[in-house]
Parts: structure tokens; sequence; C-alpha cells
């Protein structure tokens, strides 16, 4: 029954045509146009300093993502994520967050005065994950935990949370409530 239902030639929202036209095209269409104002507005520099910190993998660069030819790449689900980390950031193995352009257009549109609204910029839209596609992501931390010992104690450990008892107390017994 999914299946029938992700190949319908009918306009139905679990179809993956509706999700590839009726949904990711109209938001990367209007991310391509935001995009524009985006890059006159955050400078060069930063773009640049944008395509080192975020793209050090690809062979892309930021404008390439908003050119109606890279629709293409993002009917994948590896392509869909890779440009949503780009618009949202990621957070490194180490730690480390990785600015997405969604936070870098929050910091300039928190520097601009209550008179300057109108030159506020619009925020860039996510993708939707395409339906039933297998999940990747570049963050190091899973989308949900195998078993205790594999990864939740050293995820736990990596955030220093195994020797602050009372705080981990307080959260499991929030959970357990």
């Amino acid at each position: 029954e999914n299946r029938k239902n992700m190949y319908s030639e009918e306009e139905k929202s679990t179809a993956i045509a509706y999700r590839l036209i009726n949904d990711n095209l109209s938001k990367f269409l209007d991310n391509a146009k935001s995009y524009e104002l985006i890059r006159a507005a955050l400078g060069e520099d930063l773009i640049k300093d944008v395509n080192n910190d975020l793209l050090i993998d690809s062979s892309f660069m930021v404008d390439d993502f908003f050119s109606v030819d890279f629709y293409n790449y993002v009917l994948s689900e590896s392509g869909i994520e890779m440009y949503n980390n780009l618009i949202g950031g990621y957070n490194t193995e180490s730690g480390e967050k990785i600015k997405g352009l969604n936070e870098w257009i929050n910091l300039y549109n928190q520097k601009l005065g209550n008179d300057e609204k109108s030159r506020r910029l619009p925020k860039l839209k996510p993708l939707f994950k395409q339906i039933l596609s297998d999940r990747e992501s570049i963050s190091y931390i899973p989308d949900k935990f195998g078993s205790d010992d594999e990864t939740l104690y050293p995820i736990i450990n990596y955030f220093n949370l195994e020797n602050d008892h009372e705080s981990m107390k307080s959260v499991f017994q929030k959970l357990n409530s």
C-alpha cells in the first residue's frame, strides 16, 4: 500500500513526485530568489567562509546550491541532506557547531535596528526529506540509539554528564514523569 501511494499518479502528499514538485521545488525556487538578497547583504567574504567551513568535502560552492540547475542534486536524500546542512549547519564530532546560512542570516538581522526592519533578510527553507528514504546525517549524534552501551553512554561521557549525577538524575526523573 505504501509503495502504491509513493508512486501514485494522483496528487497525493505521500507520492514521491508530489514531494519533489509540489513541496521541495517551490521551496528551492523561493530559496534561490532569496539567496540573491542574502548574498548581497552578507558579502563575498562571508560566503567564502561558508564555502570553507561547510563545504569541505564538496565539489560545489555555495552559489551552486541556489542555481536552478542544482535542483537535480536535491532529488536524492543525500543531496537534500547536504542542502539542508548548508542552510541549518551541523555539529562536528568534536562538538563544534558549524553555522549554516540561516544562522548567519539571523546574526545579520539581529544587528539591524528597529528602523531598519525593511532590510531584514528572509530565512531559507530546508527541503523535506524523501519519503521512506534511508537517512544519513553529517552530525555525529545518531537519530536513535541502538543500545545504551554502544551509543548513549559515550555521548553522555562526551558531554561530561557522567560526573554530574544530580543533573542526570533530574533529567531521568523528568523523563519518567
